[in-house]
């Protein structure tokens, strides 16, 4: 989250006004004290941390129990954004797992209208959606029903980076109503799937180079032709990148992006403590690594990346 905050701060306007808003309920009040630090650097920003609890005392969200090494409860606070932030129209989310490259405010000055929602699909759900031959596994893993029941099913969204129209939600839902919706069930991808059940037709679709997410070559090739070039396209040149360095032993592509940030994060030795403990940075032997995992997955790897 911190390199994602540094990301936006160097590339926005000295001439506008941001304010960062943090849903937290566990945060560390020595934490909160090196973000407030690291943004009095940039005057033009602002930032205020929003307990959640006060919201969910009667809520209790729901998550596989094989989906929660990547999931917590907390992916589900952003839901609350349309009534925590009751005085704004409209808001920016971003994951803590992102890069920023240009001034968020591009996205921003964005007209909605009746949209409620803008955002970038998800190219790597649809990759896998049309995957042939997928084995009863994977398609398991895989199986969206949200994705499975739109009327277009490549319009389905990442919820990682978000444009939006909080008068809109304010209109259409009742905090209690979308959360009563959101614990309802288990959602295969927790909120990500509420948000596209309830903003189907609803949402303006943004380039891909806005979210831009790296694939593994093998899962681009099955996308429709005209999502191929886009997704090249984002990969040349991308606004915002979305990472996901849990999912690769391999070269992962525009990672010196996060390093240009991340150096300048007061978190960084945890940072680089954290990659260590998951093998990200390598601190044994190569051959080490070779022996556990075998030749074969560790060529895949390397030679399934677009370079």
């Amino acid at each position: 989250m911190s390199v994602a905050m540094q990301s936006i701060m160097e590339n926005a306007s000295p001439k506008r006004r941001y304010c960062f808003f943090i849903l937290q309920q566990n945060l560390s009040s020595e934490n909160q004290e090196k973000l407030l630090n690291q943004v009095v650097a940039f005057p033009q920003f602002s930032l205020s941390f929003i307990d959640v609890k006060q919201y969910l005392k009667s809520y209790a969200f729901k998550i596989r129990e094989e989906d929660k090494i990547c999931y917590t409860a907390e992916t589900f606070f952003r839901l609350l954004l349309p009534w925590i932030l009751a005085d704004y129209d409209k808001a920016l989310y971003f994951d803590g797992d992102t890069v920023c490259r240009i001034d968020v405010a591009e996205i921003f000055d964005l007209d909605l209208q009746d949209k409620l929602l803008a955002a970038v699909r998800e190219f790597h759900g649809a990759a896998w959606y049309y995957k042939p031959n997928k084995t009863h596994n994977q398609s398991k893993k895989i199986y969206n029903e949200v994705l499975a029941n739109l009327q277009q099913k490549d319009d389905y969204f990442q919820a990682g980076v978000l444009l939006w129209n909080l008068a809109g939600f304010r209109e259409d839902w009742s905090i209690e109503k979308l959360l009563t919706l959101a614990v309802s069930k288990i959602w295969r991808l927790v909120d990500q799937d509420v948000l596209n059940f309830i903003a189907e037709n609803k949402t303006l679709l943004l380039p891909a180079k806005y979210n831009y997410t790296v694939l593994f070559s093998e899962l681009v090739k099955y996308l429709p032709k005209y999502l191929q070039e886009e997704y090249y396209e984002a990969g040349k040149d991308p606004k915002i990148i979305h990472y996901k360095p849990w999912d690769s032993l391999a070269y992962i592509q525009h990672f010196e992006f996060f390093w240009q940030y991340a150096v300048k994060s007061p978190f960084l030795k945890i940072i680089i403590a954290n990659m260590k403990a998951k093998d990200l940075i390598l601190t044994t032997p190569l051959h080490r690594h070779i022996r556990k995992c075998g030749w074969k997955f560790l060529l895949k790897c390397l030679f399934s990346r677009e370079f």
